[in-house]
């Protein structure tokens, strides 16, 4: 997919800053570049603009723009929207195959008489706009099927879709475990990689990607291999986790559908060793990192993708252990378009899933008692290994 052109009438989100607008991505765009599948390149647009600008608040528009389109095509896997009510004209090149042409798209929401329009997609043919009911399967199959959005401090203007999309998607898994369905939960389309979701992303990369990808990650931060790391999933150490609504004996607190439990499941069976409170329903999961453990995961995990998927998923339960007060507060603010504190985050200690003690060898000596942790790295160091296991 590339963006050609960006046109915003009125856009609730970002405080009129975006209002009139009209931004030329790629005035000379040839469709060549999408054609020819993965072996074409692509040139990648950079905002660049002082503190204030608007870069943040474009980025979140485009988010939004999309998530709104999903939810429109398909509410089982968006099932929430942080705007409503934006009124813009997107337009963009996108490939359906890899072998195949390009098709240019235009989505848009146009105010007509007194009332906002459903959003309204066309591709350009012989030089006029053919419509695509939003029902019609080409309609999805001619968005960016997944949203990735990347920050590596306290961004939250940038965060807010996706804060959405977490917590619709928390909420999915929650009443599918409580009503026993045997249907996987849908994939959410928005997926945001910052300081707190950055490592499901590494660690993936640094088990299952190939060696080049591994050295590229590492190199330039003086790492050569990840020596251990642990995993923490806690269920039932919050009171206000506790519920009266089981699936089964099996969980006290948070309810998980059959997919959630054989990632658990899959994570222990790659373990070195792990350890499990069944009142607490806490499981402790250490992995000492070796080409045993790298067979066990990939007997599990197709890929690197397939890895950080589970990681994300079971992360994004983490939205189940933020208090009630602050999830209601924080939507209220989102009908509003009112910010005046951060996304709500629980402590590390109340998360469901997080990792811990990630650690790695320099050199070629592998002593764990002599590797180097994480958080000991330098900020520099951090920012590198976050930028290039993010963009692999």
């Amino acid at each position: 997919m590339k963006l050609l052109r960006l046109t915003v009438e009125h856009a609730m989100s970002c405080g009129g800053l975006l209002d009139k607008i009209d931004v030329d991505f790629e005035s000379e765009a040839s469709e060549s570049e999408l054609e020819g599948g993965t072996s074409a390149t692509l040139s990648p647009h950079c905002l660049i603009g002082q503190n204030g600008s608007g870069k943040s608040q474009l980025l979140q528009l485009l988010s939004e723009i999309f998530q709104s389109a999903w939810y429109a095509h398909a509410p089982n896997e968006e099932r929430d929207v942080a705007d409503k009510s934006t009124l813009f004209s997107v337009e963009y090149l996108v490939s359906l195959s890899r072998d195949g042409g390009v098709e240019h798209v235009r989505l848009q929401r146009v105010k007509k008489g007194m009332r906002n329009p459903p959003l309204d997609m066309a591709v350009q043919k012989d030089g006029e706009w053919a419509p695509i009911a939003i029902d019609d399967p080409g309609f999805g199959a001619r968005l960016p099927s997944l949203i990735v959005g990347y920050t590596s401090g306290d961004n939250e203007t940038l965060s807010l879709p996706f804060f959405v999309s977490r917590a619709g998607y928390a909420k999915s898994v929650r009443e599918a475990a409580f009503e026993g369905s045997e249907d996987e939960v849908a994939d959410n389309r928005l997926l945001l990689i910052d300081y707190s979701a950055h490592l499901e992303v590494l660690v993936a990369n640094l088990l299952l990607g190939t060696e080049a990808v591994q050295k590229a990650i590492l190199e330039d931060a003086r790492l050569d291999y990840l020596a251990s790391f642990r995993c923490v999933i806690q269920l039932n150490h919050l009171p206000r986790l506790k519920t009266k609504r089981r699936r089964s004996d099996k969980r006290k607190g948070v309810q998980l559908t059959d997919e959630l439990e054989g990632y658990i499941s899959a994570l222990q069976s790659a373990a070195t060793c792990w350890s499990y409170d069944p009142k607490m329903e806490v499981y402790v999961l250490d992995f000492l990192v070796n080409d045993a453990t790298r067979a066990a995961f990939a007997e599990n995990f197709d890929s690197p993708i397939v890895l950080y998927r589970a990681f994300h998923k079971l992360a994004l339960l983490n939205d189940l252990a933020i208090p009630s007060k602050a999830r209601d507060r924080l939507k209220k603010e989102i009908e509003t378009r009112r910010f005046a504190s951060r996304l709500p985050e629980p402590q590390d200690e109340e998360k469901i899933f997080r990792f811990e003690q990630v650690r790695f060898y320099r050199g070629d000596e592998r002593v764990i008692a002599r590797s180097l942790d994480y958080v000991s790295l330098s900020d520099g160091e951090h920012s590198w290994l976050k930028s290039w296991a993010c963009s692999q």
